[in-house]
């Protein structure tokens, strides 16, 4: 799946993730600041504010 990142602000839109049992599995290219934006990819049950 092709997706946008805005981990940095440079707004990359030619990153593929790849999704295994609803959770992030792999990003390519490799990039440490869309990694760590993305995380696993999973939400939450609640969120506290």
């Amino acid at each position: 799946m092709t997706v946008t990142c805005l981990g940095c602000g440079c707004a990359c839109d030619d990153l593929e993730v790849g999704v295994s049992q609803g959770r992030i599995e792999s990003v390519a290219p490799p990039c440490p600041l869309a990694r760590a934006w993305f995380g696993t990819g999973q939400v939450p049950d609640r969120v506290l504010v």
